[in-house]
């Protein structure tokens, strides 16, 4: 066996939590609904700021099962795929159609939720198609095709493992400085709360004292009036 020394050992610790930490960086959603015809449905993604936003999506016939009636096969429907993106501050960043079965991508510019929406480019008031709507949703380094990478820039494997691993970590990176931003915005918010909390104790205390003060000095002067003081 082999005897680590106590910087070997710390080496092998950093190189196997900058593993973990890489392999957490990677995000991927993969679900399906279904979709009719002409309706909009809208998911959001929670991502921090320049973070890439990889999306690849299909349409499928939807089986009896699922509808309760027979239908055409979807194929045969002309219509596209429009996808509407927004960011947290409801800005349009991303507006295209898209063929049936089709991949995008995007870039987020500032950091929080994105509202991803999907609908139809043409809508049918008689008979509307339902059909089966897959979506992968991939952000950060795993949205990135390294096979196309390594052709581009002519990486042998080990060079391409170096940069898949380094983008990784520049998600960790960026993950850390949004969950650090999130934190300092929940505490701001906090702390104003806390302090309107506090305002509107000390008011209620001033509300009582004045309608004490106020209720003592009307029977007083009631009491007066009648002569029983």
């Amino acid at each position: 066996f082999v005897v680590l020394s106590p910087s070997m050992r710390q080496t092998r610790l950093l190189s196997t939590t900058l593993v973990v930490l890489a392999c957490l960086a990677a995000s991927s959603q993969a679900f399906w609904i279904l979709m009719r015809e002409g309706e909009a449905r809208c998911f959001s993604t929670d991502v921090p700021k320049d973070t890439l936003i990889v999306g690849t999506f299909s349409c499928q016939d939807a089986s009896h099962d699922l509808t309760g009636y027979v239908q055409e096969p979807v194929k045969s429907k002309n219509f596209g795929i429009t996808i509407k993106v927004k960011d947290p501050l409801d800005r349009l960043i991303y507006n295209k159609n898209h063929e049936q079965d089709a991949k995008f991508a995007m870039t987020s510019h500032v950091g929080g939720q994105h509202q991803l929406c999907f609908q139809t480019n043409s809508s049918s008031w008689f008979n509307p198609a339902t059909f089966r709507f897959n979506i992968e949703i991939k952000t950060g380094a795993s949205g990135v095709d390294y096979e196309k990478v390594a052709k581009r820039e002519h990486l042998d494997g080990i060079s391409l493992q170096v940069k898949r691993m380094n983008d990784r970590l520049v998600d960790v990176q960026n993950e850390q400085n949004y969950q650090r931003f999130r934190e300092v915005q929940f505490r701001d918010l906090s702390e104003d709360t806390n302090e309107k909390v506090v305002y509107f104790a000390i008011f209620q205390v001033v509300v009582v004292i004045g309608s004490a003060f106020w209720q003592i000095r009307h029977l007083r002067n009631f009491f007066r009036k009648k002569k029983l003081v």
